[in-house]
């Protein structure tokens, strides 16, 4: 379930950041890429939380 979550927050996240970075100048897309990439890991942690808890079922 945690999975799902994750996966609908990541997509929204990543369309409406993606969308944005085409209308911004080079330095704001640079900074968008890292918060791409910190959106990345979090979901990677949510990923590994999930597996977890699901496997000590």
């Amino acid at each position: 379930m945690v999975l799902y979550i994750g996966i609908l927050m990541y997509t929204i996240i990543f369309i409406s950041t993606t969308f944005e970075s085409l209308t911004l100048k080079e330095k704001t897309k640079q900074t968008l890429l890292q918060h791409i990439a910190v959106e990345l890991n979090v979901f990677h942690l949510l990923q590994l939380q999930d597996l977890s808890s699901s496997s000590s079922l």
